[in-house]
């Protein structure tokens, strides 16, 4: 007779749950600091306080880690803004108003994300300027979804009036996406007292209302008809 397999204690699935968070909040600090292949899991595990076995177990390895890192960020995004993914404008009737309000929404959201996580950005830049040779498939489906959901907003303000006839909607919105990344790389870099450039930036943390609105006036009010 076979014995009964017991289940875990709610203890010890909190406990299961922390370590796997521990060794993901590990990885993303690592992974941005020093890239991808300068980090061996040993380094992660003894970062994290956790077994070596741990990862394997929880993420089948390394690379099952840094993508578990990408994956986690997506369902961050996702239930910060459902509009960029779900929205549909058609029955709501958005006006000028509304349509700016959920761009706007979207560069809080972004500038929002640096503030919370700078490591993600870190290491997603990283991706970028390496050409995304570990996370491509998830940073490219990532952007396609939220392209695609936001190109359908942007024709919809279109067929409506309040948004100029001759924009295109993917060049628009990828030179808002590099436009907003770009600003927050410079902070990154030489934001605050660690630079002349920087002491005149605002800084995302303090200031990321006045920012927000500095973008909107940069980016969706050319977009927009008189």
């Amino acid at each position: 007779m076979q014995p009964k397999s017991r289940k875990k204690s709610k203890r010890a699935v909190a406990a299961d749950s922390e370590a796997a968070a521990r060794l993901l909040q590990a990885a993303r600090a690592l992974f941005a600091a020093k890239g991808y292949e300068a980090v061996g899991i040993r380094e992660i595990a003894a970062e994290a306080g956790c077994n070596l076995s741990l990862i394997q177990y929880y993420y089948g390895g390394k690379q099952g880690l840094y993508l578990a890192i990408f994956e986690d960020k997506i369902r961050t995004v996702r239930a910060a803004l459902p509009q960029a993914y779900d929205l549909d404008p058609e029955p709501l009737g958005l006006d000028r108003d509304g349509f700016r309000a959920v761009f706007q929404a979207l560069l809080t959201v972004n500038v929002q994300a640096y503030v919370d996580d700078p490591d993600f950005f870190r290491l997603a830049q990283r991706e970028l300027v390496a050409g995304a040779p570990q996370g491509k498939s998830i940073l490219e489906g990532m952007l396609t979804e939220m392209m695609t959901g936001l190109i359908r907003l942007v024709e919809y303000g279109k067929r409506q009036g309040f948004v100029r006839a001759d924009l295109d909607p993917l060049v628009f919105l990828l030179l808002v996406n590099r436009g907003v990344d770009g600003y927050l790389n410079h902070w990154d870099m030489f934001g605050g007292p660690r630079s002349t450039l920087g002491r005149r930036m605002l800084n995302p943390a303090r200031n990321a209302e006045a920012l927000v609105q500095q973008m909107v006036a940069v980016f969706l009010d050319g977009a927009l008809t008189p």
